[in-house]
């Protein structure tokens, strides 16, 4: 992150997505040894603003919610991108998949932009940006 913002344009923003794997059900002590990824970090949006924080950026907002990705055709994305998305909410909800995204901006930037960036990024919130398109 810290390598990332010496690339960040000073009035830049950084938007992060990441996937909470502290509430997957399937994460048990038994899969020790047998999870490929050895995923050792979890991350909630007190940890992301946290970590930001600690790279230099200045956290404008964290949000999640449960959705996953899923199957589908292309056209049919295209035709139903709403449709798309609330399957995928409902998909994150049956397989406990809990994605957060957050938003940060350079420290020379002013924080005065953040409530647009907070906007737009809980846009994605239940596919909002989807229902006025």
């Amino acid at each position: 992150l810290r390598k990332i913002k010496e690339k960040l344009a000073p009035k830049g923003i950084l938007i992060v997505g990441l996937k909470n794997d502290g509430v997957d059900l399937k994460q048990r002590f038994d899969m020790y040894k047998k999870e490929p990824n050895h995923h050792i970090y979890t991350w909630n949006p007190l940890l992301i603003a946290n970590i930001l924080d600690s790279a230099g950026y200045v956290p404008c907002h964290v949000m999640g919610q449960f959705d996953a990705w899923h199957k589908i055709d292309v056209v049919q994305y295209k035709n139903a991108k709403y449709d798309y998305c609330e399957k995928g909410l409902q998909k994150g909800k049956s397989s406990n998949t809990y994605n957060m995204w957050s938003i940060a901006v350079h420290p020379e930037q002013s924080t005065s932009s953040c409530p647009s960036y907070k906007k737009s990024v809980e846009s994605i919130y239940n596919c909002e940006y989807l229902k006025s398109g």
